[in-house]
Order: C-alpha cells, then sequence, then structure tokens
C-alpha cells in the first residue's frame, strides 16, 4: 500500500470510527423512535376505531328510536295488532341485545384507558335507553300514553348517550394530542444525541412529526366538533364541509371515521325529513277526515271504535274523545246497535264495500236524515285487518227529489 494511502486510512479511520458509532447510536435512535411511532399509531388507531364504534352505536339506538315512534304511530292510528306488535317487540328485544354487547365491549375497552367513569355513565345510559324501549313496545297495545311516555325518557337516555360518546371523541383527541407532544418530546432527545451528525436531518424530521402530530389533532378536533354539532342539532343539520375534505383527502382510519360521521348527518336528516314527511301526511288525512261532509268513522274488528270525523260526533252526540274506545252497545240503543254490527260483520265476511241504506237520527238536534251507508274492511300495508272503515252519506234531498218525480 502506498504511503500516501496509509496516511490516508490512518486519517479517515477515526473519522469513519466516529461516524459509524454515531450513525450506529442515530440508527439505534431512529429504530427507537420507529418503534415509539409504530405503538402510537396502533395506540391512536385503537382509539379512533373506538370512537368509530361509540358513532355506529349512537346511529343505531337513534335508529332503534325512530323505528319505535313509527310502531306507536302505527299503534295509535291502529295499523298493527297486537300479533304483529309482539313480533316486532321482540325484534328490538333481540336488536338491543345485540347492541348490549357492543357497549358492554366499548366500556370495556374505555376502562383499560382509564376512562373509567365514562365507560360507567355510558353503560348506564345504554340500560336506561333499552329498559325505556322494551318498555314502551311492550306498553304499545296497552297504554299507548305510557308507552309514550317510556319512548320520550328513552330519548332523554339517547341524547345523554350521545354526549358521552361525544366526550369519548374529545378525550380520544387529546390523547392523540398528547401522544403527538410525548412523540415530539422523545424525538427532541435523539434529536440532542446525534445534533453533530445529523442535526439537519433530525430538525426537519422533528417539523414533520410535530405537523403531522399536528394535522391528526386538528382533524380528530373537527370530528369532534362535527359531532357535537350534529348532537346539539333540533332541526336538519348543515352540511359539514371539513368532515368531507377530510373523506376527500385522507385515507385510513381518518376517512372511515369521516364517513362514518358523514353517514351519521345523513342518518339525521333522513330521519328529520321522514318525520317531517310524515306529519304533514298525517295533518293532511286528519283535515280531510274533519271537513268532509260524510259521516266518517273506523272500528276495530271487535266493533270497538278507533276514530272519527266531527259530523259523527253530531250523529252520536259525543265527542270524539268519548267515543273512542266504546262500542255500539255502550252508545246507541240495543237495537241499533245490533244493526250496525250486523252490517260491520258482513262487510267483514264479504272482504269489500257493503253497502245500504239507513235512516237515523241526529243526537245534538234530532233532526232525521237518509244515509247510504258503505262499510268495508281496512287493512295496514302488511295486509293485516285494521278494522272496518264506515261512510255515511246523506241522500235525504236526492231521495225526496226522487220521489217528487
Amino acid at each position: 500500500m502506498k504511503p500516501g494511502r496509509n496516511y490516508l486510512f490512518l486519517f479517515l479511520l477515526p473519522v469513519l470510527v466516529v461516524a459509524g458509532m454515531a450513525m450506529l447510536a442515530n440508527v439505534a435512535g431512529l429504530y427507537s423512535l420507529k418503534q415509539q411511532h409504530e405503538s402510537g399509531l396502533t395506540v391512536q388507531r385503537t382509539e379512533l376505531a373506538l370512537l368509530g364504534e361509540a358513532v355506529q352505536i349512537s346511529e343505531a339506538m337513534a335508529s332503534t328510536q325512530a323505528r319505535v315512534v313509527e310502531l306507536l304511530d302505527q299503534v295509535r292510528v291502529g295499523q298493527l295488532n297486537d300479533s304483529a306488535l309482539y313480533k316486532l317487540h321482540g325484534q328490538q328485544v333481540d336488536t338491543l341485545s345485540g347492541l348490549t354487547r357492543r357497549v358492554e365491549q366499548l366500556a370495556r375497552a374505555l376502562e383499560k384507558l382509564g376512562e373509567g367513569e365514562v365507560a360507567a355513565t355510558l353503560r348506564r345510559d345504554f340500560a336506561e335507553y333499552r329498559n325505556y324501549v322494551i318498555m314502551a313496545t311492550d306498553m304499545a297495545a296497552i297504554e299507548a300514553r305510557t308507552a309514550a311516555g317510556f319512548i320520550e325518557q328513552a330519548r332523554s337516555r339517547y341524547i345523554s348517550f350521545s354526549r358521552q360518546a361525544l366526550r369519548v371523541g374529545v378525550m380520544l383527541g387529546e390523547r392523540a394530542e398528547s401522544a403527538g407532544n410525548a412523540a415530539a418530546v422523545s424525538f427532541a432527545k435523539v434529536f440532542q444525541q446525534n445534533l453533530l451528525v445529523v442535526s439537519i436531518g433530525l430538525l426537519a424530521m422533528l417539523v414533520l412529526a410535530a405537523l403531522a402530530a399536528q394535522a391528526i389533532a386538528r382533524r380528530v378536533a373537527r370530528i369532534s366538533n362535527a359531532l357535537n354539532q350534529l348532537a346539539r342539532e333540533r332541526d336538519e343539520p348543515p352540511p359539514l364541509p371539513a368532515i368531507e375534505r377530510i373523506r376527500d383527502h385522507n385515507h385510513g382510519v381518518l376517512q372511515e371515521l369521516a364517513i362514518s360521521v358523514l353517514s351519521f348527518r345523513q342518518a339525521i336528516v333522513e330521519r328529520r325529513r321522514a318525520e317531517k314527511a310524515l306529519a304533514r301526511e298525517q295533518g293532511q288525512l286528519k283535515t280531510l277526515v274533519q271537513t268532509i261532509p260524510d259521516l266518517v268513522w273506523l272500528k276495530d274488528p271487535e266493533g270497538v271504535y278507533l276514530g272519527c270525523n266531527p259530523r259523527f260526533e253530531r250523529f252520536i252526540g259525543k265527542a270524539e274523545a268519548e267515543i273512542v274506545g266504546k262500542t255500539d252497545h255502550e252508545l246507541m240503543a240495543p237495537g241499533l246497535a245490533d244493526y250496525f254490527r250486523a252490517h260491520d260483520l258482513a262487510a267483514l265476511a264479504k272482504g269489500g264495500p257493503s253497502i245500504n241504506e239507513e235512516w237515523v237520527t241526529f243526537a245534538d238536534d234530532q233532526h232525521r236524515e237518509l244515509l247510504e251507508t258503505t262499510k268495508t274492511p281496512m287493512r295496514d300495508a302488511d295486509g293485516e285487518l285494521v278494522g272496518v272503515l264506515g261512510i255515511g252519506h246523506d241522500i235525504t234531498g236526492r231521495k225526496q227529489a226522487e220521489s217528487r218525480l
């Protein structure tokens, strides 16, 4: 080996040794940081998955709430018989049983994170919600007003549960920010140990890590704020452009969480629109029935009145509230009651409209009218028999005109 090369080797050897040791230290530090980073990401994914599960459970509770309200409305208007109601009650019990297991898993995961108080509150709120829903569907056929009170209590528990779910989101956001800060501190230590060798590289990595932590914390905070906004909104919730940007420009857990929040919002929008449409349709139907000049009434298959219009109230001489729940035999003379019941049964046996003419005396002013009465079986959307719908049209004038001819 030439002397010049020996000198160069001797000069470079210490540099290479120091550089090698520094590189090994740097690699060890980087490897340690890599391990911590992967561990932190795993924790963040787990925690974000918990938040997604809390949101999905809230969605399922909202869906169950809407379904039970719909059942109560159907019971109130007589669209469900006891058999169908019992079947639907069983379905709700099964659905709530599945949600109970998911809530318990969520609560245990939160306890592992040291959030025992939040876990206990979620368990309590859901248990009360479940009990009220079950009692509501169980009492629907017996006492609709009591069932409505139960479902209102269930709604209150659902709101409380949703608030706790939002609290979970805020807590997880704080934990993510804390984890980001801890990662930044650890990174700073490695930076100091390897400052002479890789100061520029470590500084760049630290800046990138801080920016990444800030970006994640900012997105999680946006998602948390969006959930909080949805929980407070009583009308149709506004669009969430910030969450849409997270969905369109991110991948992985953040994207899935953004999709879940937007799905939650869409479910609320559809539910609010459905509620408004139902209320509008019910109002239109009630207005039609109340203003039609004919007598209109509805009985269940056993002859118990389910509703009527003001014209029929004049005929009976009582308000609708005094008529509903009673039979003809409780409201009029036995002979006339037997006559009306016979025509009800004839319509049921025929399976279609049954028309007859009958003279009746109005209880409010004792005037008499000749009615063309049409009775027809009424069925719900599933084909189940609701009862007998009756319409009485005054043909007194027409008959008198015909007799004069």
